[in-house]
């Protein structure tokens, strides 16, 4: 006898206000599109088997209508289901790609909704790591972007200059740490943003987030390099910023 065959998983999709969308699974590899009762394609599933197990990717539809005749996907709160008998336990995650012509590139974000989750307390100081024993299934920890997951990816974390704590906006590694190199990104929690140049002469804007950290880190590292060091891993990278898990580099000068 083979190996005991490992049922296909079926995901239930329900857009705001339509039905029920399941997938529907034969093998891995397969993938299969998610379309409502007017015939328009919600979202394309794709089921893929990994060594570290099985993994379902759903791709809606742009929520903004395109051209005329295309597809698009109503916004609002989506729910999904993982139908059949229990299981193993699956770990979801949300992503966004689009932006909405006309408005700010910020503006448009998507999140795992759930009444019970708290991300500021009673004095409205933000929660910045998750309780232990929380009502909640959604978590901040773990929610470092899929881009940085590889083997060999620097994940660099934004930190505030004065008080070197973490910034409320930035993603988790593991339960608590910030990034394997932090960087000194936003003046304070109150003040948040840095100066950076503009294109016209004297032009300078305040921008943050954690997009900021990447290209000082780089640049630390190419100086890192051109000084001779040859770090192995990301472990020795972080080993050359600093003692501790999460480390800080030096501040990136500010020019007005």
């Amino acid at each position: 006898m083979g190996p005991a065959r490992i049922p296909p998983p079926c995901l239930i999709l329900t857009p705001p206000g339509g039905p029920d969308c399941p997938t529907r699974f034969d093998r891995p590899g397969q993938s299969c599109l998610l379309i409502d009762d007017h015939g328009r394609r919600l979202a394309q599933a794709v089921w893929q088997r990994h060594d570290g197990g099985d993994c379902v990717t759903l791709i809606a539809a742009p929520t903004q209508p395109g051209p005329a005749g295309g597809d698009w996907a109503p916004p609002g709160r989506w729910r999904i289901a993982l139908d059949g008998p229990p299981g193993p336990c699956w770990a979801l995650s949300v992503q966004r790609d689009e932006v909405l012509r006309g408005y700010p590139r910020e503006a448009r974000q998507s999140w795992l909704d759930d009444g019970c989750y708290r991300d500021q307390d009673d004095r409205g100081w933000p929660i910045l790591r998750d309780p232990p024993g929380g009502p909640t299934r959604v978590q901040r920890g773990d929610t470092v972007n899929a881009y940085a997951t590889g083997r060999r990816v620097l994940r660099a974390g934004a930190v505030a200059r004065r008080g070197g704590g973490p910034m409320p906006y930035a993603s988790l590694i593991g339960a608590d740490l910030g990034g394997d190199v932090l960087v000194p990104v936003d003046r304070s929690s109150c003040h948040p943003g840095m100066i950076v140049r503009g294109r016209a002469s004297g032009g300078f804007a305040i921008m943050s987030g954690s997009s900021m950290a990447a290209p000082w880190a780089s640049r630390w590292l190419a100086g890192q390099l051109a000084r001779g060091a040859r770090p192995a891993d990301r472990q020795a990278v972080a080993a050359l910023a600093g003692p501790g898990p999460c480390p800080v580099l030096p501040a990136p000068p500010q020019r007005g």
